[in-house]
């Protein structure tokens, strides 16, 4: 018994590998720029209030949304 692979789903795996590479890095970049703001933040300001500006900073964006459902963190 063989098994035949389309050419099309093997393109469909590499696309969506990429794509999840791509999501990985993009999300590493993301928390790495919030955790330098936050460490430059702490050297002035104490630290209650980095915290603070973290949760406004992250909350702020899904404000729009329609279903509070729906927020992620």
């Amino acid at each position: 018994m063989r098994v035949h692979v389309l050419a099309s789903d093997n393109e469909t795996d590499m696309n969506s590998k990429k794509l999840g590479y791509v999501y990985v890095l993009l999300a590493i970049t993301i928390f790495a720029g919030r955790d330098g703001f936050s460490k430059l933040l702490a050297e002035k300001y104490p630290p209650i209030l980095v915290t603070m500006i973290r949760f406004w900073a992250g909350w702020r964006p899904m404000s729009s949304q329609q279903s509070p459902r729906l927020w992620t963190v």
